[in-house]
């Protein structure tokens, strides 16, 4: 129940913003990045972490041995 009255809001929200702003992607596009990001976070959120000056490398760790390589190729081409 709860899930359509939900989809249905969604619904007339698009409508509204179709026929009222005429610009769906502008409507839209700040909440479907926060849910993207929300989702990309999640998916990482059990990844080690390796920092830099200017970088954070989320990895596993059957990646561990890449990681200062891959994090000094970044600095160096941030400062090139």
């Amino acid at each position: 129940m709860n899930k359509k009255i939900l989809v249905s809001i969604i619904g007339i929200i698009f409508v509204f913003s179709v026929l009222f702003f005429n610009n769906v992607n502008a409507t839209f596009y700040p909440y479907v990045k926060d849910v993207g990001k929300a989702k990309l976070i999640r998916s990482v959120k059990d990844f080690k972490t390796a920092e830099s000056e200017h970088f954070i490398l989320k990895y596993t760790p059957r990646d561990e041995k890449y990681t200062s390589l891959v994090l000094d190729i970044a600095e160096r081409h941030l400062k090139a």
